[in-house]
């Protein structure tokens, strides 16, 4: 059995279906995750891809803070 992971972006709702306007930028997005292991543990997992985020110019972030 493989580990199963799964990331859900609360905030802002459908991120990734580009239906909010990227102009604007994102400068707060709330990611659940969420996964069952099997025990043998994840190795070099992107959990959220930078390319996925926009800043208030329309690019992609460079660096990003985690709380």
């Amino acid at each position: 059995m493989a580990d199963t992971v799964k990331v859900e972006y609360l905030y802002p709702p459908n991120l990734l279906d580009e239906i909010i306007d990227n102009r604007a930028g994102n400068r707060r997005v709330i990611v659940r995750l969420s996964g069952t292991s099997d025990g043998s543990g994840e190795t070099d997992v992107q959990k959220v891809d930078l390319s996925d985020l926009k800043t208030h110019n329309g690019q992609n972030p460079t660096k990003t803070a985690i709380e």
